[in-house]
């Protein structure tokens, strides 16, 4: 039988950021790998993350491969050793088959706590909190993501985790738009002036150039954090005479790290900025969305707004925004 009396949270916490074989060495540790399999990754699927999930015991290992979560160059993800970057305490579930974790809770939080009595416990870091369906704090070392049970009556899992690193190659800086100078060449041609003065990167001209309805896409996550997307002119303006002219329908602006981008680090509508809750989101776009939806991991509003359409992406756990994605009225993202 695996002995966890040794696993108290402080120790449970120490662990983050430690390599496996480090956990292999820990005579407290190095029994889970005689129960359970070790966790493994499928670099051929691009998959740099793997669990150990101890349903007996309520709890869960997360690990990354740390080339991946260092930001180093992609050649090298997959290479490395992995990196346990998170642990997940949680109350008992009959859906998902597991037990509750017995010991003691992060920041003294129990399971019969409701929301409001998990910030109080959490009060001194109140200015560090995101919300939405979960709570999210920044502490010294690791986020801490507290889940709700329905109703927010009780707690259902609480989470401690790492974030993945800054990509370690940054772009050499460049003047980027404002807010109003995207907003305006929305709709304008591929072949037109306006695109080039707006966009300044040194890539852009032979880019534009390059655009084609089999080539509609020009993707810049690495290295500014954006996608601009077009559709035909036609589509828009039935009187258009080149059929396969161009016009952008639609720019995508990436969080760092989403979809394995560098940030977007130019202005962003509403005065919003990455790091801002759901909560926030919602207070700084005063109007009704047209759409929002939810589930465990991500959530999506959509505003239809008199000039732009406007569709924000948003994590569920460590409620931060990842994507935004402005557009003509009508254009599917």
């Amino acid at each position: 039988m695996l002995d966890i009396r040794p696993w108290t949270v402080p120790k449970l916490l120490s662990l983050l950021g430690r390599e496996l074989c480090e956990m292999h060495a820990d005579p407290d540790f190095a029994p889970i790998f005689r129960y359970y399999r070790e966790p493994q990754i499928d670099r051929d699927a691009e998959q740099y993350c793997a669990w150990v999930t101890m349903k007996r015991f309520g709890l869960e290992f997360g690990f990354v491969d740390r080339p991946y979560r260092e930001g180093a160059d992609s050649s090298a993800w997959g290479e490395g050793p992995l990196v346990l970057n998170q642990i997940y305490f949680y109350r008992q579930d009959e859906r998902r088959g597991n037990q509750s974790w017995c010991g003691a809770l992060p920041m003294a939080i129990d399971f019969d706590d409701d929301r409001a009595q998990v910030r109080r416990k959490l009060a001194a870091w109140e200015h560090r909190r995101r919300s939405h369906l979960t709570d999210c704090w920044t502490l010294e070392n690791h986020q801490l993501v507290v889940a709700y049970r329905d109703g927010d009556a009780g707690v259902a899992c609480v989470m401690c985790s790492l974030d993945d690193l800054p990509w370690v190659i940054r772009p050499a800086a460049v003047p980027l738009p404002s807010c109003r100078e995207m907003l305006s060449c929305l709709g304008e041609s591929s072949r037109s002036r306006t695109l080039r003065d707006v966009w300044r990167m040194p890539e852009i001209v032979p880019l534009l150039a390059a655009v084609r309805p089999s080539t509609d896409e020009i993707d810049l996550r690495r290295p500014y954090g954006l996608e601009l997307r077009f559709v035909p002119t036609s589509r828009r303006d039935p009187t258009a005479v080149n059929a396969k002219d161009m016009c952008l329908s639609a720019i995508h602006l990436y969080r760092e790290r989403m979809h394995d981008a560098l940030a977007w680090s130019g202005d962003l509508p509403f005065g919003l900025n990455w790091d801002d809750s759901p909560e926030a989101l919602f207070r700084k776009v005063d109007a009704p969305a047209l759409h929002q939806r939810d589930d465990a991991y991500t959530g999506t509003a959509v505003w239809a707004l008199s000039e732009f359409t406007l569709t924000v992406s948003y994590s569920n756990t460590h409620n931060v925004l990842s994507r935004l994605i402005v557009q003509l009225a009508s254009e599917p993202a």
